[in-house]
């Protein structure tokens, strides 16, 4: 019996040891592996799927970008103008309606072509979530925070949309990798143009200096020189932002006779009541749990967050404490060796690179929270770094479960009781990871089929209404409450949807000035973008509104059909 024990032990032992080698094949198989290119080209397949299976519906938004796009490239032709809206992406926008239509490439294909530049720049902004966790910490956290940020479904949805979110991201994370880098000149200029994209980006100019500050604080060498340091880096920095900002406020000044009317008119969009929160609890932490909504993995950004201010508070407490010992002790500095404790000190650095994410996310999430306008994609100039600080704080979580001796325990006790205890953890983190993963690509799944399969009916009969009529640069003005139309033809639209108030002023300037009227040729009319917030609008502005353009006798309805409202165009006969 026992010799049988003994050879039943060994062939378990032989077993043990086959499977032990299996399993390390299969995890240096995997660790081979560039994880950062399977998922940027899974990213990519889908998006190229999604381009061949669905059809791009272009909201609200996207057609202003796509029409602004029209207007500087044709001078003033077609397509529509906005103050409020920054020029980067219109300006790319234009560049290929522009190039589309001297080959001509119709609607459709010029939007698809938007599609593809914002797919690369999405892919861009994955690539750069890798560097930069690469840069600060190592390739295991850089491939999971890349993982987390690609399958967050508010990034997948919003790539799939031509807007300014993702792009402005995108130079904002490259100024970020520029920074960490100390490139310094380049970080600024990539600053700058994340700025022309998107105006609140240009926070990061705040973010960069403020890390610059803090090395400063915290950083090697002795004061004078880290004084100079930071004279000649923010001096590099700044000097990259400011030459392409400097011609975007000359543009202004030369357009509107003030350098920042644009910034300053989009800022008190920020306060649209419209889309405010005004319980006190949710307005502050409606970003924080939107996003952990959008993809559990995000809640160990709250875990890596800590860690880092957790590590910024003990390098800036040890920084004071040595301070202090030294005002402690008498020089009488008549001897070198007395410099001795003071060099040592001024040797040593207490900088962590890694400031700047912690520094970007707390003065982002400030700004968005401190804005009345609340919308789940303006959490995108979070996301990125809240997905960093997740990577890092999931490995923590994994490391310190790791670093418990329950598992020496238990092979010495030899109990199912605390082998257990040491594996539960590991169980119920497994189990966690396994189900924000499986419902954050279900989100995703539930986007990609959330556009429709074919053309819709709105866009046959009502947005591409004017491609028989009026369409081209010397068929006059169509006034419009909704912009949609400019994204599939080449016409010439007036917005007056911006407020009841400017909506009234707009429409009564072109419909009473002499000059102005025989120019318009057609309006477009729904009800929606004209909300009021007091009586006064309620009760007399916008019913006045409405009947100008509904009762007009130069009003000639020629289309008027329900849909998700009532849509109405009116053929304008002056």
């Amino acid at each position: 019996m026992s010799s049988l024990s003994k050879i039943s032990g060994n062939s378990e032992k032989n077993t043990d040891k086959k499977d032990s080698g299996k399993l390390d094949e299969i995890k240096n198989l995997l660790t081979k592996i560039n994880w950062i290119y399977v998922i940027v080209i899974v990213f990519i397949l889908v998006y190229i799927l999604h381009l061949l299976l669905r059809f791009h519906f272009v909201l609200w938004d996207e057609a202003v970008y796509i029409g602004i796009g029209k207007y500087i490239y044709s001078f003033g032709q077609v397509g529509l103008w906005e103050e409020i809206r920054p020029l980067g992406l219109p300006l790319l926008f234009g560049a290929v309606w522009k190039l589309g239509s001297k080959i001509s490439i119709d609607a459709i294909n010029i939007i698809i072509t938007d599609r593809i530049i914002e797919m690369l720049f999405a892919a861009g902004t994955i690539i750069l979530v890798y560097l930069i966790s690469l840069k600060l910490f190592n390739k295991q956290i850089a491939v999971i925070s890349a993982f987390i940020y690609a399958v967050t479904p508010l990034f997948f949805y919003n790539s799939l949309r031509l807007m300014t979110e993702i792009p402005s991201t995108f130079f904002v994370l490259l100024a970020v990798y520029f920074f960490i880098e100390r490139r310094f000149v380049i970080a600024g200029v990539v600053s700058s143009i994340a700025f022309i994209f998107r105006y609140p980006q240009g926070l990061i100019l705040v973010c960069c200096i403020a890390a610059l500050i803090t090395e400063f604080l915290l950083g090697r060498t002795d004061i004078k020189t880290r004084f100079r340091e930071l004279l000649i880096n923010s001096a590099k920095y700044i000097g990259g932002f400011v030459p392409l900002v400097g011609i975007l406020f000359i543009f202004n000044y030369l357009m509107y006779e003030s350098a920042l009317f644009p910034i300053l008119k989009a800022s008190l969009h920020q306060g649209n009541p419209a889309y405010a929160i005004n319980d006190l609890l949710l307005n502050i932490f409606y970003y924080p749990f939107n996003l952990y909504i959008q993809n559990l993995f995000l809640i160990f950004g709250l875990i890596g967050l800590f860690i880092l201010l957790r590590d910024m508070y003990v390098r800036v407490l040890t920084r004071i404490n040595e301070y202090k010992k030294l005002r402690n002790k008498t020089y009488t500095f008549n001897k070198p060796a007395e410099f001795s404790d003071i060099i040592e000190l001024e040797k040593k650095s207490y900088y962590n690179e890694s400031i700047i994410i912690v520094i970007t996310f707390i003065v982002y999430l400030a700004y968005l929270t401190f804005m009345i306008n609340k919308q789940e994609r303006f959490g995108l100039m979070l996301l990125p770094f809240t997905a960093i600080l997740s990577g890092y704080g999931l490995v923590y979580v994994f490391k310190y479960i790791n670093s418990l001796d329950l598992r020496e325990n238990a092979r010495e006790q030899n109990t199912k009781e605390q082998f257990w205890l040491k594996k539960l953890p590991y169980l119920l983190l497994i189990i966690y990871i396994v189900y924000a993963g499986t419902l954050s690509l279900h989100k995703d799944y539930n986007k990609f089929l959330s556009s429709p399969k074919d053309e819709p009916e709105i866009i046959k009969e009502y947005y591409k209404f004017f491609s028989d009529n009026y369409q081209g640069i010397n068929q006059g003005i169509i006034l419009t409450s909704d912009p949609v139309h400019v994204a599939y033809t080449d016409i010439k639209m007036i917005p007056f949807y911006f407020s009841v108030e400017e909506g009234y002023d707009i429409y009564n300037k072109w419909t009473t000035d002499p000059q102005l009227m025989p120019q318009v040729k057609a309006v477009v009319f729904i009800e929606a973008p004209f909300m009021c917030f007091d009586k006064k609008c309620e009760e007399s502005l916008r019913p006045e509104l409405f009947e100008k353009i509904k009762d007009s006798n130069s009003n000639k309805l020629v289309f008027e059909k329900q849909y998700e409202e009532v849509k109405r165009i009116y053929k304008v006969d002056n």
